[in-house]
């Protein structure tokens, strides 16, 4: 997962930020690895992201949590699909919690809301001891409000884990993780809401630019990459030659050869 790409890519092209979505699946159903915690008396949503170098905190989590800047930081990042990286200059947080006192850089958005499937009943009954701070039978919209890369990811992870395959609970200074994935026929009681039984999806991590509807139609323009005649010379004197002798004659065209 990347973060947001600031400054602009090639010319006439806007670079947005990359988006988490969805998509229904017939094969499996995807929980990622994001834990819902208090920090100083504030819900958070805390992912953890081992394809990521650095931890990050968005702006408006680090205002509710109060959290003060300890200095800035010039970081070259870039968006999924992206050869090229882009710099600029972050504050960095830091975040006292747990006992820990985490390194984080601002960001104004991490990722677009994404949204986590309920958990069918049969699969969480063996993790019915587990204390986790949300019901997984219920469906809800996730924005990562913190995430934590491999710079932090290992110091907070503790070493209890249960399970070694589909479903996997761990064990985080924030609380416990539930995160694999399972197929449909793994577990077949989902808890419906009225007569409607909630759809199993997975998250699907794609990179989503600001292009306008103007910039798409350019990009499959043929003139924009030279191909395509100008308007003076599309009409060539042989072409004009053949449109002034072509006749239809006895069931069948005929033309001057030049």
């Amino acid at each position: 997962m990347k973060k947001e790409v600031e400054g602009s890519g090639p010319v006439g092209y806007g670079v947005g930020p990359a988006h988490v979505g969805y998509t229904r699946t017939k094969n499996a159903t995807t929980i990622m690895q994001v834990v819902k915690t208090k920090i100083a008396g504030a819900e958070v949503n805390v992912m953890f992201d081992s394809g990521s170098d650095r931890s990050f905190v968005t702006l408006e989590c680090a205002r509710k949590l109060d959290l003060q800047s300890v200095g800035k930081e010039s970081l070259a990042y870039c968006c999924f699909g992206e050869n090229e990286s882009r710099k600029g200059e972050r504050d960095v947080f830091e975040l006292r919690a747990f006992g820990e006192r985490v390194r984080l850089v601002g960001m104004n958005q991490i990722c677009s809301s994404m949204f986590r499937a309920p958990v069918p009943t049969d699969l969480l009954e063996r993790f019915i001891r587990i204390p986790f701070c949300e019901d997984f039978e219920k469906g809800r919209s996730i924005t990562v409000d913190i995430l934590i890369g491999l710079d932090w990811y290992w110091p907070l992870i503790r070493d209890q884990k249960i399970g070694s395959g589909g479903l996997v609970t761990q064990k985080t200074v924030f609380g416990w993780i539930l995160s694999g994935s399972y197929s449909p026929t793994d577990g077949q009681k989902v808890r419906q809401v009225g007569s409607v039984g909630q759809t199993q999806e997975s998250q699907v991590l794609f990179c989503q630019t600001k292009l306008s509807d103007g910039l798409i139609r350019n990009m499959w323009d043929l003139d924009m990459i030279g191909i395509s005649p100008s308007e003076e010379s599309a009409k060539s004197k042989v072409l004009e030659d053949f449109e002034g002798e072509v006749r239809f004659e006895n069931g069948r065209y005929t033309v001057r050869l030049p």
